[in-house]
């Protein structure tokens, strides 16, 4: 049985990022850059006020005269010597000359002319290239586009940007129990997982393909695994169920039957003990356990960061931190590690973590060792952040 660490590891190499293409800043958002792209000149690329209030020229006898006003947008260039001044408003082009830019509260105006106390040198002033300067790397290959990018890629004059296309990930689900009927009678359960699956794959940034349910029979299994295999252009194929070492658990041998190649089938985790991935006629394959909770757990540990790492994301692999424990932990089979969700927290600059309740978003996952049955208040514990 492979641990996580080796599991991921294992993984890692196999991942084919997929191919690039070019789309416009509207369509960006949340893509991974293909290319690092610099500023092809200063942002702002002119000096402006950082202030509504008057530019000021060199001081001559402690007084200006007013000559002009200028607001935001007017593109004409005006020239201060001594002793003039323009009123300004905030964001407006700085006449040349200009030494300082002064708030109207700070001054007194009388008759078109203007009075100033002692005043600091570019004070109120937004230089040109004040944000960033020409050549400075606004966004690097393998980052994902955010918000900032996009405000400055446009103040660039950027159109467009080339960025990895988003991989696709088509899934379906497995038990003859499960059904789509919002109201099932006993013995049969709503489907939740292929919303589950959905939601994951949107959140790590790729596209999802539901192909449905499959029953435990080889027929609907084979046929299942079909579907995946005809789908279009999809990086990914997932299932959740059939998984465990029941008579009607057949995903494992199904896919063995039909020339899947396994990479690893047992990992050393609860939940996750019985996860698969292979490869199915070219295709990188997760076998995840039925269960959604367990699928909640273990997806963002294997499979979200595979689809990161198939879109070109650098820091595609969650991040492992140190906690300390905030309530106490009992672990029934110690034999495994164990995986928890938690929830995260801030106490005297310390990060806290506890067992995420039912119903409450865990933000993290808890990695506790094998052979530990009881973690105390105070403990350290390994934790997995997205």
């Amino acid at each position: 049985m492979l641990s996580l660490s080796a599991a991921q590891a294992a993984i890692r190499t196999r991942i084919t990022t997929c191919g690039t293409e070019t789309v416009s800043l509207a369509e960006a958002l949340y893509l991974v850059s293909a290319a690092s792209v610099c500023c092809s000149r200063p942002i702002p690329h002119f000096s402006a006020a950082a202030m509504d209030g008057y530019a000021l020229g060199p001081i001559k006898d402690g007084r200006y005269i007013i000559k002009a006003e200028t607001a935001a947008g007017d593109t004409t260039c005006r020239f201060l010597r001594a002793g003039e001044a323009v009123r300004i408003m905030t964001g407006a082009l700085l006449p040349s000359g200009t030494e300082r830019v002064v708030p109207f509260e700070l001054t007194k105006e009388d008759n078109n002319e203007l009075s100033t106390g002692p005043l600091p040198r570019n004070k109120f002033i937004q230089p040109q290239g004040g944000e960033l300067s020409r050549g400075r790397v606004i966004i690097r290959r393998g980052e994902r586009v955010n918000t900032s990018h996009l405000i400055y890629l446009s103040a660039d004059g950027q159109e467009n940007i080339r960025v990895y296309k988003a991989p696709r990930a088509a899934f379906f689900c497995t038990g003859s129990e499960l059904t789509t009927e919002s109201r099932p009678p006993a013995g049969k359960r709503r489907n939740s997982n292929n919303l589950l699956l959905a939601a994951l794959i949107r959140r790590a940034g790729a596209v999802p393909l539901d192909l449905g349910l499959a029953a435990d029979t080889p027929e609907a299994l084979r046929a299942a695994l079909r579907r995946g295999i005809a789908a279009d252009e999809q990086t990914i194929l997932i299932s959740t169920g059939g998984m465990g070492p029941g008579k009607y658990d057949l995903t494992k041998a199904i896919f063995k039957e039909m020339g899947g190649e396994v990479i690893f089938d047992h990992l050393s985790l609860r939940p996750g003990k019985g996860t698969l991935c292979g490869r199915l006629d070219n295709l990188l394959y997760f076998a995840l356990p039925g269960p959604p909770m367990a699928v909640n757990t273990i997806f963002p540990l294997l499979v979200s960061p595979a689809l990161r790492q198939a879109q070109g994301l650098k820091k595609a692999w969650p991040l492992k931190a140190t906690a300390v424990l905030s309530t106490e932990i009992r672990i029934r089979k110690p034999e495994f590690t164990h995986l928890k969700g938690g929830v995260i927290s801030y106490k005297g600059g310390r990060l806290m973590v506890r067992e995420a309740r039912t119903l409450e978003e865990a933000g993290v996952v808890m990695v506790i060792p094998a052979r530990r049955r009881l973690l105390r208040v105070g403990q350290l514990v390994g934790v997995f952040s997205e």
